[in-house]
């Protein structure tokens, strides 16, 4: 095997006619056709069983999934049903209500309610499977374009598995990790035959991407990077070696996508003001201080040490490589650093990683080694009919509400209601889209959505709910009527001792409070003042 070009597929030369002289090109029917037949049926069977696994696991990884933001992008999805429209204010935290807000996901939120209020909290986990197995067939097609499809199946399930942890929540980047492997897929192919034609099915997934989520902005980064490099000379995508000197894609025909894509993405009820969100996201330092997957990888476990050899073999691959692609090395060295930066963004670089590992790994003989489209449509549904439908491989709802009664405030919720607790209510960072969902009698004073509240006041919630020394000062907490918190917060400790807060319900999960005086601010207590 060639030690090849990262980005030539050495495999994807024009096939050799085999055939001695005077026979005609018709297929054999010796035992060399059989044995295609053979390998075609066990690579089916073996991608059938691959995608079934990663439907179990994500089925049942997804529904025990301590995430609370899904509530709150059901919750918006029912409110958007509810009045006809999308929402341009804050209409669920108290503490923020009226403030001008982009819903950047509502496609998402619309179906995600949708499918909620079909199949209850049973169909979050099932929709989630369903993405995640679409994902791995869908890098997995690109893969095979430039390996065996035991080895591309390999290289996606490594790849997903080392960065499964970092997106165990059904939210909408599981979309955006099918979008770039498709759009990524459409660049490599233009490039690798010369035509433009294959650029024009990106600008119509931007419009869809767009309205999904934020990292859209991903999709057009790619594509400038595309666009930058094949206009220096030797620096593009090149052509797959052995091809009869296919036309060179053109740097304007990828600046013209580039301009395209962009007013594509304005074709949102938002308009030009999604891009508001980015710049919101990019400058705030709240979530890179607090919030998990905003957080560079820990190396707390052996997935993290796994992907990190991933990538670094990836680099020593592209190192050692005499005709190395530039365009490659750019793109590869985006992908580390934003995957290394941010946990969320791992599956950037292990998609691009196995890519390039599949480009060099190359077949050692292309013959007979794919399955048509009728095979992987059929192992598809195989897959997703089996976790649908087998009462041992599906979630039941009964497991789900179990679970929930350890993740969420279930019962507590229920105490407020049936004591028709007031506002304004308290609650951590973390349980805020759940109470939007649960709760919507009730708006909260701090949720996910970070790109509403402003970074002081994440800052400052997160360090109440810690027992930071600056929690005696925390207005919205004095002005609460009612508090619901976690109950192994530092809080909840804090509030049992002060004679200022009353406690009215406990269980294993949560504890309400409510304050026994209501001072005008943290700093005055006299309960007098209270109406």
């Amino acid at each position: 095997m060639d030690d090849g070009l990262p980005g030539v597929p050495s495999g994807s030369s024009p096939q050799r006619d085999d055939h001695p002289p005077g026979k005609t090109g018709s297929p054999s029917i010796g035992p060399a056709a059989g044995n295609d037949r053979l390998r075609r049926r066990m690579d089916f069977v073996f991608l059938a069983l691959v995608l079934t696994i990663f439907a179990v696991i994500s089925s049942r990884h997804y529904a025990a999934s301590t995430d609370p933001d899904i509530w709150w992008h059901i919750r918006t999805g029912d409110w958007i049903f509810q009045h006809g429209s999308l929402p341009h204010f804050d209409v669920f935290s108290y503490t923020t209500y009226g403030k001008p807000w982009v819903e950047y996901s509502w496609l998402f939120d619309i179906l995600i309610s949708k499918l909620f209020s079909m199949w209850g909290p049973g169909g979050v986990p099932l929709f989630a499977s369903v993405l995640v197995v679409l994902n791995l067939a869908g890098l997995t097609a690109i893969l095979a374009r430039y390996t065996h499809l035991a080895r591309a199946l390999a290289l996606t399930m490594f790849a997903y598995l080392t960065t499964f942890q970092s997106l165990g929540t059904p939210r909408p980047w599981l979309f955006t990790i099918g979008f770039f492997t498709v759009e990524l897929w459409l660049l490599l192919l233009a490039c690798e035959r010369g035509r433009w034609i294959w650029l024009c099915p990106i600008v119509p997934l931007m419009v869809l991407w767009a309205s999904i989520h934020i990292q859209f902005v991903y999709g057009l980064a790619l594509i400038g990077l595309f666009a930058l490099l094949n206009s220096i000379p030797g620096a593009g995508y090149p052509a797959p070696s052995g091809q009869h000197a296919p036309h060179k894609l053109s740097g304007p025909s990828l600046w013209v996508l580039l301009v395209a894509s962009s007013w594509a993405t304005l074709v949102n009820p938002y308009g030009w003001r999604v891009y508001t969100v980015v710049w919101d996201y990019a400058t705030q330092k709240c979530t890179l201080l607090y919030i998990g997957e905003m957080q560079s990888p820990s190396f707390r476990g052996p997935l993290d040490y796994l992907l990190l050899g991933f990538v670094c073999a990836t680099w020593f691959i592209l190192g050692r490589s005499p005709r190395r692609s530039i365009l490659l090395v750019a793109l590869f060295a985006a992908a580390t650093w934003c995957g290394f930066r941010t946990a969320r963004d791992l599956w950037f670089v292990a998609i691009v990683a196995a890519i390039i590992l599949a480009q060099w790994w190359g077949p050692a003989d292309r013959k007979g080694q794919t399955i048509g489209l009728l095979h992987w449509a059929s192992a598809i549904a195989i897959s997703l009919l089996l976790v649908f439908t087998v009462p041992g491989l599906r979630v039941s709802d009964s497991v789900i509400a179990n679970w929930m009664q350890t993740l969420y405030p279930v019962q507590a919720c229920a105490f407020i209601e049936s004591h028709h607790l007031s506002p304004p209510l308290y609650n951590s960072y973390t349980w805020g889209g759940y109470l939007m969902w649960r709760l919507p009698q009730l708006p909260v004073s701090m949720d996910g959505r970070t790109n509403v509240h402003a970074d002081a006041q994440v800052i400052n919630a997160m360090e109440t709910t810690h027992g930071a020394e600056s929690w005696a000062k925390d207005e919205e907490l004095f002005r609460a009527r009612t508090i619901l918190l976690e109950r192994r917060r530092p809080l909840t400790w804090i509030l049992r001792a002060d004679p200022r807060f009353r406690l009215l319900y406990e269980d294993k999960t949560a504890l309400v409070f409510e304050p026994v005086a209501q001072p005008a601010t943290a700093g005055g207590l006299n309960s007098g003042e209270r109406q």
